[in-house]
């Protein structure tokens, strides 16, 4: 099992539009896109995770979305299997990170309790795009927010 350390992170990017003025309940749908690229020694690599959540029937009135980079030093990554794992690892440590930005936004705008929702990362569904760089993509993910 490999091991993986964040040494780095940083907000690349960030939106956040509320318009929503009264309270009740909205339907938002998410996505998100997580990359991690690799150096040629596997002993380094950088993952980008972007997350978005948006309200399902008008995005005018509730977006949010951010873009997170980290940097990360890796042991015991030497083949595909291991540089799965180091990508679940990646990920779980990055999404805090972008959580806690996306957490205090929401909350300053008059949305206490807003959380991004953790994807699953399953090790199955990560597959090396030419080059050897693993490939996450998920669809667009349903949720419902009450806004008080």
């Amino acid at each position: 099992m490999p091991t993986v350390t964040l040494i780095n992170q940083r907000v690349r990017e960030v939106h956040f539009v509320n318009h929503i003025d009264k309270s009740g309940q909205i339907q938002l749908a998410s996505s998100f896109n997580f990359h991690v690229n690799y150096s040629n020694d596997n002993k380094q690599c950088v993952a980008k995770l972007y997350q978005s959540a948006q309200m399902k029937d008008d995005p005018d009135q509730f977006f949010t979305s951010a873009e997170i980079i980290g940097v990360f030093n890796l042991e015991g990554v030497v083949d595909e299997e291991s540089k799965k794992d180091a990508h679940v690892q990646c990920y779980d440590q990055l999404f805090p990170f972008l959580q806690s930005t996306i957490t205090q936004l929401a909350t300053a705008s008059g949305m206490p309790g807003f959380l991004m929702r953790k994807n699953p990362m399953k090790r199955e569904n990560i597959t090396f795009a030419k080059g050897g760089a693993p490939k996450e993509d998920k669809p667009e993910q349903p949720m419902t927010l009450p806004i008080v």
